[in-house]
C-alpha cells in the first residue's frame, strides 16, 4: 500500500523497499520469490488497468530494475530457482512492454495526461452513482449527492470539452460521449428522485423524510464523527446541513397540513437536535479552514487518506472476498473520493509537487477499490449458487 508524502520532508517515502538493500544473490530463494511477488504487487498496483498517459516512469523503472536484481539472484540458486527465473523472465517481458506503451500515450503530450486523469475522474462519479443509486428505491435516496456528483460532473465534461477544443488529437470523443450520456441521465434521475419523495399518502411522505434525515446521519457518520476537522471538505457539511434542513421544512408542511403521527413528532425534534450540532460543527469546519496554511491543508489531508487506505489494507487486502462487506468498501470509496475531490481543488489553485504526488496515489487507489468491488460482488454471488 502507498503511504502519502506529508507537507514536509521527513515523509516516508513512495513505495519503499521491504528488503532494503540486502544482496539478491546471498538471498535464500524464498526471501527472492517474495521479492518478486512484492514488486509484482507494486506493478499491478500502480500500472495494471491504469491510464497510461498518467504513469510513472521512474517507479516502473525502479520494478524493472529490482526484477533484474532478484532475476540475477535467482539465477545464482541453479536448477532450483529455474521456477523462478522463468516467471520473471516472463513478468520483465511485461513491464518492459508496459513501459513502452506508456511512452507511446505520454508522446501524445500533456493534454492526454490531462484527458485521462479527466476519464478517471469520470470513472468515480460513475461508481458512486452504482453503488448510491442504480437500482435502489428513489424515495430513499440522497438527492444532495446527486447534486453534488452532477456539478462535479459538469466540471470534468467542461474541463474535457475544452480539451478537445484546442487538442482534439489527444481526445477520445467515446469517452465525451459517455461523460455527456450520464450525465444526462443524472439529472433526468434528480427530478424523478423529488417526484417518487412528494407522492404518496401523508404517511409515505414522512417515511420518505424520515429516509432523507437518516441518510444524512450516516453520511455525518462516516464522513464526520471522530474526524479531523480540517480533512472535512466544507460542502460537504453545507450540503448536510442543507438537506436536513429542507426534511425538517417539509416534515413540518406535513405536520400543520393535518398529519397527527407521533413518529413525525419525534422524527422533527430528533432532526431538529443533529441539526444544531452538525451547524455548529459548520462553523468549527469552516473557522479552522480559515485559519489554517496551505502546508497543514495538504498534510491533513495525507493524514486521513493514510488512514483511509490502512482501513482498506487491513479489512481487505488479501481476504476472503466471499466474507467482505460490500457497504463498507463503499464508504471508503466515498471518503477517499471526498479527499480526492480537494486535492485536485489544491492543484488548481496552487503549485505543489508533494499534494500532485498524493493526489496521484488516492487516484490509484481509487481506482482499486472500484475493481475490488467488482471483485467481491462475483466472489459473493458464485458462493452463492
Amino acid at each position: 500500500m502507498d503511504t502519502l508524502r506529508r507537507a514536509f520532508p521527513d515523509g516516508p517515502s513512495f513505495f519503499p523497499s521491504p528488503h532494503g538493500d540486502l544482496n539478491m544473490a546471498t538471498q535464500t530463494l524464498d526471501q527472492l520469490t517474495t521479492r518478486a511477488n512484492s514488486l509484482q504487487g507494486q506493478y499491478s498496483y500502480a500500472f495494471a488497468n491504469k491510464p497510461r498517459a498518467t504513469r510513472q516512469l521512474d517507479l516502473l523503472d525502479k520494478i524493472i530494475a529490482d526484477a533484474r536484481e532478484v532475476l540475477t539472484g535467482a539465477r545464482s540458486h541453479g536448477q532450483r530457482g529455474q521456477t523462478l527465473v522463468n516467471t520473471l523472465n516472463e513478468r520483465l517481458t511485461m513491464y518492459q512492454s508496459e513501459r513502452s506503451e506508456i511512452q507511446k500515450a505520454q508522446s501524445r503530450g500533456p493534454a492526454a495526461m490531462e484527458a485521462a486523469i479527466l476519464a478517471t475522474r469520470a470513472n468515480f462519479v460513475f461508481f458512486q452513482y452504482r453503488t448510491h443509486f442504480a437500482g435502489q428505491n428513489r424515495a430513499t435516496r440522497d438527492k444532495g449527492l446527486l447534486q453534488d456528483m452532477v456539478a462535479t460532473l459538469t466540471q470534468i465534461r467542461d474541463a474535457y470539452e475544452g480539451l478537445a477544443i484546442t487538442y482534439p488529437q489527444s481526445i477520445s470523443n467515446e469517452d465525451r460521449e459517455v461523460i455527456s450520456n450520464n450525465l444526462r441521465m443524472y439529472t433526468n434521475e434528480m427530478g424523478e428522485i423529488t417526484r417518487a419523495q412528494e407522492m404518496g399518502t401523508p404517511d409515505e411522505q414522512a417515511s420518505a423524510l424520515a429516509n432523507v434525515a437518516n441518510s444524512q446521519f450516516e453520511l455525518y457518520r462516516v464522513h464526520f464523527a471522530g474526524k479531523s476537522r480540517l480533512s472535512r471538505r466544507p460542502a460537504l457539511i453545507n450540503r448536510c446541513v442543507a438537506t436536513l434542513e429542507d426534511a425538517k421544512r417539509r416534515m413540518l408542511q406535513l405536520k400543520s397540513g393535518g398529519l397527527t403521527a407521533e413518529y413525525n413528532d419525534k422524527n422533527i425534534a430528533i432532526v431538529t437536535e443533529r441539526l444544531d450540532a452538525y451547524m455548529a460543527e459548520q462553523v468549527a469546519i469552516a473557522e479552522q479552514r480559515a485559519t489554517t496554511t496551505f502546508d497543514a491543508l495538504v498534510d491533513a489531508l495525507a493524514t486521513a487518506a493514510n488512514s483511509v487506505m490502512e482501513e482498506y489494507a487491513s479489512e481487505f487486502a488479501g481476504k476472503n472476498r466471499a466474507s467482505r462487506e460490500l457497504k463498507k468498501l463503499a464508504n471508503l470509496f466515498d471518503q477517499l473520493f471526498e479527499i480526492e475531490r480537494q486535492m485536485t481543488d489544491l492543484t488548481q489553485q496552487f503549485d505543489s509537487s508533494t499534494n500532485l504526488k498524493n493526489l496521484l496515489i488516492v487516484q490509484d487507489a481509487l481506482m482499486v477499490y472500484s475493481v475490488e468491488f467488482e471483485a467481491i460482488e462475483k466472489a459473493q454471488k458464485a458462493a452463492k449458487s
